[in-house]
């Protein structure tokens, strides 16, 4: 899988592509705001944790949101015959990155972006 996902010069083990903990703080500098959906019981959890910890340690707008009980791709499971409990989370996701959106369109107006 490494080899099709990285290709073969690709090292899973310091690839930025494949974790964030791996991003140096010269490129995570450059990061946009993050909202990020966490999950309970995701094997990934705590990397996502120690990504938003970095965020925030640098002064970025960051953002997260945790549901305890669900699993890792909780958003395949908001398909036709899917689970109904996973709509919210897709419907919060969409929540979050409106008042993103929002967020961004307010300051340009305001004149703290510049175009």
């Amino acid at each position: 899988i490494n080899a099709e996902y990285m290709g073969k010069e690709g090292d899973p083990s310091s690839d930025p592509y494949i974790s964030p903990a791996f991003i140096s703080d010269a490129d995570l500098a450059k990061f946009p705001p993050v909202r990020m959906i966490l999950c309970g019981r995701d094997p990934l959890r705590d990397e996502g944790y120690r990504f938003l910890y970095r965020l925030v340690k640098m002064g970025k707008d960051a953002l997260v949101k945790e549901y305890r009980n669900f699993p890792h791709g909780v958003w395949s499971l908001d398909m036709a015959f899917g689970l109904d409990e996973c709509k919210f989370i897709v419907a919060d996701s969409a929540d979050m990155m409106n008042d993103l959106v929002a967020k961004y369109k307010k300051e340009k107006q305001d004149g703290f972006l510049l175009s």
